[in-house]
């Protein structure tokens, strides 16, 4: 078996004219300028691959059309998705040293619709957080958190009947933390 593949190896060697080994300058000259031109085929089928991807990327660009809704979908055509406010941001700062640490975190969000034909408005809030922490030992810290510092009206809902589902209002935590 192992001197049929060794045999099959040495027919294939001596078959290949790139494993062949050249005889004079004339022969390495004709190799290069073969390998050159290969080179060079490659690099235009290569380029005109990418012109093809490219112009049927355009081509399927300009024929997509948006699919105009039907049915249930088509009263909600151009309103905002519910509870989707514009605007959500985050401001957050801290500190923190030798165990010991602070920080402070204000977030805004806009105003939404509670419902997805945009009839309900919740407006927008503004709140403020912190959290603090001090060391009492080597492995224990207090830990003290407040949630909306200025008690700002963060409506999270209104039912049926109208009534304002109110999310967390002013909350303080104070705790204990092993490390």
């Amino acid at each position: 078996m192992r001197k049929f593949i060794l045999s099959m190896l040495l027919a294939g060697v001596a078959a290949s004219p790139a494993i062949a080994q050249p005889n004079d300058d004339a022969d390495r000259q004709a190799q290069r300028e073969e390998r050159a031109q290969a080179r060079e085929e490659r690099q235009q089928a290569r380029q005109q691959v990418r012109e093809e991807r490219s112009n049927n990327s355009v081509e399927r660009q300009a024929n997509v059309r948006p699919e105009r809704p039907s049915g249930p979908a088509v009263q909600l055509e151009g309103l905002r998705p519910a509870q989707t406010p514009k605007i959500a941001a985050t401001l957050s700062g801290s500190w923190e040293k030798d165990g010991k640490g602070a920080e402070l975190v204000l977030r805004r969000v806009g105003a939404q619709y509670e419902d997805d034909l945009n009839t309900r408005s919740l407006k927008g809030a503004t709140t403020l957080d912190a959290f603090g922490s001090w060391p009492l030992g080597r492995d224990l810290q207090i830990v003290a958190r407040a949630e909306n510092l200025t008690n700002a009206l963060v409506m999270s809902g209104i039912s049926g009947d109208g009534a304002v589902e109110r999310a967390t209002p002013r909350t303080f935590w104070i705790g204990l933390r092993l490390r």
